[in-house]
């Protein structure tokens, strides 16, 4: 009788239609939310995928600085050990500077004129290697083997009375 009285009835309970209704509109808020969230989130990603993209296949311009007319080793030629190489920046390209077998220096831009990967020395065959494809050069700078159809750019080098190394671009006149 009780339930009768307050109008609750066990047929039309209005309580449980209140919380159908609530609650099929709760269950339709989480999935506009689920819909709008993943529909975000695919967007997010499609952007940042072509985003990369876009920089992959366009790289960001790089200012070139002006070149030194020179640059001093902070080592000096006697602690330079015979039959062997230093890699060392020229502005903003690698250099390296080998000592030969009999003492003499040379030094070149390290950069290979192939696709423009770092050469290094090797002691053994006395050769400049790039890893990059195998091309070989001779201590002369020029191509010996592989790829690389033209020779390295070569630097100049002065040691003067105090052992210091001085490597800087020829002149037109040493060229």
């Amino acid at each position: 009788m009780k339930s009768e009285e307050s109008g609750n009835t066990k047929t039309g309970n209005g309580d449980n239609d209140k919380a159908s209704v609530h609650g099929s509109e709760m269950l339709d808020s989480r999935r506009s939310f689920i819909k709008y969230f993943l529909f975000g989130s695919a967007v997010t990603w499609t952007m940042a995928t072509f985003y990369g993209l876009a920089r992959f296949f366009k790289p960001p311009k790089t200012h070139k600085r002006a070149q030194p007319k020179f640059v001093d080793i902070a080592k000096k030629s006697d602690n330079i050990e015979i039959n062997s190489s230093l890699i060392f920046q020229y502005g903003d390209r690698p250099a390296i500077l080998i000592r030969n077998k009999t003492g003499k220096f040379v030094a070149y831009f390290a950069t290979c004129p192939h696709l423009e990967c770092i050469v290094q020395y090797n002691p053994k065959s006395q050769m400049i290697v790039c890893p990059c494809h195998d091309g070989i050069f001779n201590l002369n700078g020029k191509n010996f083997a592989g790829p690389p159809t033209e020779p390295l750019e070569a630097l100049v080098v002065q040691v003067n009375r105090k052992s210091k190394i001085r490597v800087s671009k020829p002149t037109i006149e040493e060229t």
